[in-house]
C-alpha cells in the first residue's frame, strides 16, 4: 500500500519571518489518513525538519528516521530492514497505532511535490521561496 504525503492547502498568516507556516498536512495510506484527514499543522516547520531526515534516509545514510508533527503527539517512524524493505510505524505518544510497508520512492516524490507546492504558494504571495535547496536535493536523489 502506498504511503504518500498529502499537502492540501496553506494559510496566509504573515508571521515575522515572512513565511506562512500553517497548512493542512497529513499522510495517507490507502483510505486511512495520519494523523487525520485535513490535519492542520505548522507545515513550514514540519517540512524543514522532515526533508533533511528523509534525504538522509533515502540516501541510505541511516536505517531509520522519525517525522514528528509540531502539533500533537504524532510521529511516523521509518525503518529499513536488512533486506531493504521500508516500513512505517504510525505512533501517538510512542504507542504504535499501525504499521505499513512503504514505497520510499513514491513517498519522496510526494514530499517533493509538497515542497514545490509550498514554494509556489510563497511565490504567489510575493514571498521568497523556502525549499529550493531541498527540491534540488530530492530531485537528484529521485534520479538515482
Amino acid at each position: 500500500m502506498e504511503m504518500i504525503l498529502n499537502h492540501i492547502e496553506f494559510t496566509e498568516n504573515r508571521p515575522r519571518d515572512g513565511y506562512s507556516s500553517g497548512g493542512e498536512l497529513y499522510f495517507s495510506v490507502g483510505d486511512r489518513c495520519f494523523p487525520a484527514e485535513y490535519w492542520y499543522d505548522s507545515a513550514w516547520q514540519d517540512l524543514k525538519i522532515w526533508v533533511p531526515w528523509l534525504i538522509s534516509f533515502g540516501s541510505n545514510h541511516t536505517d531509520s528516521c522519525a517525522l514528528s508533527f509540531m502539533d500533537g503527539p504524532y510521529t511516523i517512524r521509518l525503518n529499513r530492514r536488512v533486506d531493504g524493505v521500508v516500513f512505517a510505524d504510525f505512533l501517538r505518544e510512542n504507542t504504535i497505532l499501525s504499521q505499513h510497508n512503504v514505497d520510499l520512492h513514491r513517498l519522496l516524490k510526494s514530499v517533493l511535490a509538497a515542497c514545490r507546492k509550498y514554494d509556489r504558494f510563497l511565490f504567489e504571495n510575493r514571498k521568497t521561496n523556502a525549499f529550493q535547496e531541498e527540491i534540488k536535493t530530492l530531485m537528484k536523489l529521485l534520479d538515482t
